[in-house]
């Protein structure tokens, strides 16, 4: 099981009590509560963006190379950063040309400690990056770490959250399978969007129109909150 899987359905549990299994995809998993067995479907909701021909897309695909980089850095320069430092690194996605940006960056880092320069704007294969050396230390222990704004996202949060429920609400939808045995078959939505809140989704949702046979649709936060977007009555 994920991680996503098992925070989502935790959240899930802390709220309806009862305990978690492993479903048999589908579902996700089963949630045991009492004499009820309950199908659930686990999914992401994650902010998507555009290819060059305006085709959207899940921006992990953007994000999750960059990332790998940011760890791999943290790795090499662990025992060379100052005790009582940390490099902050603004990164935009998608990036270009991955190895030799990873080596340009460990290489301007170094000059930077060995200088105690505290900050740099640094263009690397046409890629526009900020450094920053930073004062103390980070709870996880890393000593690099970075954001990552993605420049093919798009603003409009209204328009992406709609996207989001659509997209994930049809297509769990599409995988769902009548099962014998099941009380109820729940949808949970794991946010991964934080810029939309509660409210964002419920209107939006409220305001599509999305046919689909859950008897809920759950929204799950970060700090395992959930929110019922759609109860069937």
């Amino acid at each position: 099981m994920r991680p996503d899987e098992k925070h989502t359905l935790e959240a899930l549990v802390d709220k309806y009590g009862g305990k978690f299994v492993d479903g048999d995809d589908p579902p996700d998993a089963y949630i045991i509560n009492k004499d009820e067995k309950i199908a659930v479907e686990v999914t992401r909701l994650v902010q998507h963006v555009t290819d060059d021909k305006g085709n959207p897309r899940s921006r992990l695909a953007d994000d999750v190379p960059a990332h790998d980089l940011i760890d791999r850095l943290d790795t090499e320069l662990q025992n060379t950063i100052p005790t009582g430092k940390y490099i902050f690194i603004i990164l935009p996605t998608p990036v270009n040309n991955l190895r030799r940006t990873e080596k340009d960056l460990s290489t301007i880092i170094m000059q930077m400690i060995n200088i105690n320069d505290t900050e740099k704007e640094v263009e690397i294969c046409s890629n526009s990056i900020s450094i920053s050396l930073y004062e103390g230390d980070r709870e996880s222990g890393k000593k690099v770490v970075a954001a990552l704004p993605n420049t093919k996202s798009s603003a409009n949060i209204g328009g992406n959250v709609s996207y989001l429920l659509n997209n994930r609400i049809n297509e769990k939808e599409n995988k769902r399978e009548e099962l014998d045995g099941v009380a109820e078959y729940w949808l949970a939505l794991l946010n991964e969007y934080w810029i939309a809140d509660e409210e964002s989704y419920q209107n939006s949702y409220e305001s599509l129109d999305i046919k689909h046979g859950f008897d809920k649709v759950l929204l799950v936060n970060d700090r395992k909150g959930v929110h019922e977007i759609y109860k069937k009555i």
